[in-house]
């Protein structure tokens, strides 16, 4: 019985493989000896293979207080609310500040921040609206008591919604 089972995993990883030989296939197994590792990409000419580590650091003493891993492909963004609640869960308390690099620049995490008084030193992610001389995100105004946000032209607005999780 036990047989059975592993042949039939094994044929549903080979076939996987093969289809993701398509050019059109968007999370690739890499490895059929670790089917989790993916390619992932650093800029259009750099790519990675296998697994990202997402890691908090205490500035001070440069000890590792929070730690993630994730398949090469996995955004960055997507990683910080769980390695904060991973600190909070093993030292008792949320810290006061974080720094973070732009892939971690989304409007959930900014919000999580917020929300948990956490002050967060996150580089600008550069968008099209730069590129096309359109209004970017920090030539917006944010007043955070009334939950308001005014934009180049003067026009505010406080409503908001939350993001639905796309399909994870």
């Amino acid at each position: 019985m036990f047989e059975k089972e592993e042949e039939k995993t094994t044929i549903v990883m080979l076939k996987k493989v093969i289809s993701d030989r398509k050019d059109s296939a968007k999370d690739r197994i890499i490895s059929v000896v670790d089917p989790e590792a993916r390619t992932g990409h650093k800029s259009d000419m750099r790519t990675i293979q296998g697994y990202k580590d997402h890691i908090m650091i205490d500035e001070e003493s440069e000890i590792i207080t929070a730690v993630k891993v994730t398949p090469a492909n996995a955004e960055d963004g997507d990683q910080l609310i769980d390695l904060i609640t991973q600190f909070k869960k093993c030292h008792g308390a949320l810290p006061t500040e974080t720094s973070a690099d732009k892939g971690y620049w989304f409007g959930k995490n900014l919000r999580f921040l917020y929300e948990n008084q956490i002050v967060g030193h996150i580089s600008v992610m550069k968008t099209k609206q730069h590129s096309q001389g359109l209004f970017a995100p920090e030539h917006f105004q944010f007043d955070k008591e009334n939950m308001k946000l005014t934009c180049p032209n003067g026009v505010s607005t406080t409503r908001y919604r939350e993001k639905k999780n796309r399909g994870k």
